[in-house]
């Protein structure tokens, strides 16, 4: 019982990863690492398998058929070109990709790819150190707002030290004022021409209670043309 909860344990830390996930590894490897675009692709292609075999070998899961070669260059070269901002989400990348390998489910001449990712790992961090002066899993870097994952999040961070991000956002918040636009006005605009014509016949008071609740709707409601803030819209000052 104790090894199967050992071996279920090692599954939940084990993340699936698709060939598409694989693109912006392969574009950040040859844009921070200068790497050879063939020597990335089959890099990302064996651990690509290798991520798969251990997955399903540690779940018991059904396999599903995996993408061949052929079928996984071309998901990557017809990817968009999005690399990752910053050279701290490749190496956290990096890093979870061989947390979701394991040596054992890799046939012997595929094993270097495993020594091949603390290479690149160790020269990244060299890379880094010689450059800020500090490590690059340090509280002074992005390393624990980056997504441990192949895909970054959306809000991904676009520098690499803390103290840089913390300004940048800082004065995001202060450069932009939350506001009416565009958009909202021509609404009000529409809705008010409308209830003008469609109760004229009704008595003044109807009138007024109609043009507040509309007022009310458009105020409260956010706008989906320009989505931003809590209101639903940015206008930057």
């Amino acid at each position: 019982m104790s090894k199967i909860l050992i071996v279920m344990e090692e599954v939940v830390k084990i993340i699936r990863f698709e060939p598409q996930h694989f693109a912006r590894l392969h574009q950040s490897l040859c844009k921070y690492l200068n790497e050879n675009t063939y020597d990335a692709k089959a890099f990302c292609y064996v651990l690509y398998l290798a991520n798969q075999d251990t997955f399903y070998e540690l779940s018991g899961r059904r396999r599903f058929q995996q993408v061949g070669l052929g079928e996984f260059l071309d998901i990557v070269d017809h990817a968009p070109y999005r690399p990752y901002k910053t050279i701290v989400q490749l190496y956290c990348s990096l890093e979870v990709l061989l947390e979701s390998v394991k040596c054992s489910f890799l046939i012997e001449q595929d094993r270097i790819y495993i020594k091949r990712i603390d290479e690149l790992m160790t020269r990244i961090e060299l890379m880094f150190a010689k450059e800020h002066g500090i490590d690059i899993y340090s509280s002074e870097t992005v390393y624990s707002i980056c997504n441990h994952h192949l895909v970054p999040f959306d809000n991904e961070p676009d520098c690499c030290l803390m103290k840089d991000f913390q300004e940048r956002q800082k004065l995001l918040r202060e450069t932009k004022e939350c506001t009416s636009c565009n958009a909202c006005n021509r609404s009000r605009v529409e809705v008010i021409s409308l209830n003008d014509n469609d109760d004229e016949d009704e008595d003044e008071d109807g009138n007024d209670e109609g043009n507040e609740s509309d007022n009310t709707e458009d105020t409260d409601d956010p706008c989906e043309a320009c989505p931003g803030c809590e209101h639903g819209y940015y206008i930057e000052g």
